[in-house]
């Protein structure tokens, strides 16, 4: 998903009297495990892990953990285009970070 599933977007990260900055430096890893819940692939349950933090400097000194399951539906009228629907829930995080434990996505690649 390229992104802290479990985190509000742009909610992790450097944060200046209340707002969220943004960073110059962002390391990011994810783990997903898909299981077909059909043969015809249409739908897959999956697992995830994602980490990684955004700093304002190349470093790590706040890194993140979220962890969570989703669902990935492809439709046919769509194409190769997965839509995904996630449940994340940090385990390690800020202070100041914003959470968000639903997530849903459509794209080309996860």
């Amino acid at each position: 998903m390229r992104s802290l599933r479990g985190f509000e977007f742009r909610g992790v990260g450097p944060n200046v009297n209340g707002y969220m900055v943004g960073g110059s430096f962002l390391f990011l890893n994810s783990i997903e495990l898909p299981d077909p819940l059909v043969a015809s692939d249409i739908l897959h349950f999956v697992t995830f892990i994602d980490s990684g933090t955004v700093e304002s400097r190349i470093g790590i000194t706040d890194y993140r953990v979220a962890a969570g399951v989703g669902l990935r539906i492809t439709l046919p009228a769509l194409g190769p285009v997965p839509i995904g629907i996630d449940l994340g829930f940090p385990i390690t995080r800020s202070g100041t970070d914003r959470t968000q434990v639903f997530n849903i996505a459509i794209g080309a690649q996860y």
